[in-house]
């Protein structure tokens, strides 16, 4: 990009940098969901030494020529990767709000942006959201590569395979997805936003299978499943998971009870649970009837319930239904399956203390039911 200069501009950023980061704030936290918005220095970042760096680019007193040059932007791609909450997308989204709001500045203080500075301005940004997002995905590749060492140093040869194998198809999983986040806003722009939802909705599933997985293969080497509690609500996990899927599957859905019940859990955790669950009956279930669902309190201790009406599970088969690789429908090859759902349920239900057990009849329909403590 052509280097232009304008100190009234740069004086503007220098001025109004609090303003412009105040403002900032309030847009990411209400835009982005992922936003940290207990800790204002952390959310903020690196970002006002970038914000400097390009005020002295537009300075023609300095002899700064690139506002990217100090790795402000790279480091912040790299926190952000650290935030598992965070997406590639989202991340993107800041440099953009940042964008808007420096122009919306200027404009409300009276000050006119000539188009070369304008377009200085706005490819000094997509130049940092370049190198923001490389960082980013490296950080993220890394941080896999980091937790396959780990894994490997834990579990014994033939689950050691099976970990690197997860591991190892993480990484182009991750990287597409990455990748699709970054072309999201172009490609739904050009009115391809059921083909995007396809191909998203395909990589987290196939993901979601790697990562029950893993986390079976660390169990069944002699470690727990790590969780990482802290308050929650059972009524807001369910309503989460229940609105992901009707658009892919309709409104199936049904609350027979909903007593909230909030505890000290691991919120992804009970999520991942939910889902497995959610996606079994969906998978055996008659596509007529209502799959129902209740949450509550009974003995001291939270529980979730959820049921289908289809073919039931066989007696002799239910006892060994949370083993890993283990269908209770065995005789339906029709439906596609690794036996991995299930088990994971298991692990991550005990890893809270908690219990899972099923019932099933043709008369009754089938039932799974959580049981955690308070």
């Amino acid at each position: 990009m052509d280097k232009v200069y304008s100190s009234e501009m740069s004086h503007l950023l220098i001025d109004k940098k609090t303003e412009i980061f105040d403002r900032w704030v309030v847009s990411v936290n209400a835009r982005i969901e992922a936003s940290d918005k207990t800790n204002r220095s952390k959310l903020i970042d690196h970002l006002p030494q970038f914000l400097a760096r390009l005020a002295e680019t537009l300075d023609p007193n300095h002899s700064t020529d690139d506002p990217c040059v100090d790795g402000s932007c790279q480091i912040h791609g790299h926190l952000r990767a650290n935030e598992e909450k965070y997406s590639v997308r989202e991340m993107l989204k800041e440099y953009r709000v940042l964008r808007e709001v420096i122009f919306k500045v200027a404009e409300e203080n009276a000050k006119q942006v000539p188009q070369p500075i304008r377009d200085f301005i706005a490819d000094s940004i997509e130049k940092a959201m370049e190198i923001a997002a490389e960082a980013f995905s490296g950080q993220r590749v890394q941080g896999i590569e980091d937790e396959k060492e780990r894994a490997n140093k834990i579990i014994g040869r033939q689950d050691r395979f099976v970990a690197s194998l997860s591991h190892d198809l993480r990484n182009p999983i991750g990287a597409a997805v990455m990748g699709l986040e970054i072309l999201e806003e172009e490609l739904t722009e050009s009115g391809h936003e059921e083909t995007i939802d396809i191909i998203k909705r395909n990589l987290r599933q196939a993901d979601a299978m790697l990562n029950n997985l893993l986390d079976l293969a660390r169990v069944k080497s002699g470690h727990q499943l790590i969780v990482n509690p802290g308050p929650c609500s059972l009524k807001e996990i369910l309503d989460n998971a229940v609105n992901d899927f009707i658009p892919r599957f309709g409104d199936r859905f049904l609350y027979f009870k909903q007593v909230d019940a909030q505890g000290n859990w691991d919120a992804s955790v009970l999520r991942r649970i939910v889902d497995n669950i959610l996606q079994n009956a969906l998978k055996y279930g008659y596509e007529n009837r209502l799959i129902t669902i209740a949450t509550g309190i009974k003995d001291e201790k939270a529980f979730i319930s959820i049921h289908n009406f289809g073919k039931p599970i066989p007696k002799q088969l239910q006892d060994n239904i949370f083993n890993p690789f283990n269908r209770g429908l065995t005789d339906e090859p029709t439906i596609a399956g690794w036996g991995l759902g299930l088990a994971f349920v298991k692990v991550a239900t005990e890893a809270h203390h908690g219990t899972v057990a099923v019932s099933s009849s043709q008369e009754d329909g089938t039932t799974f039911t959580i049981t955690l403590p308070l």
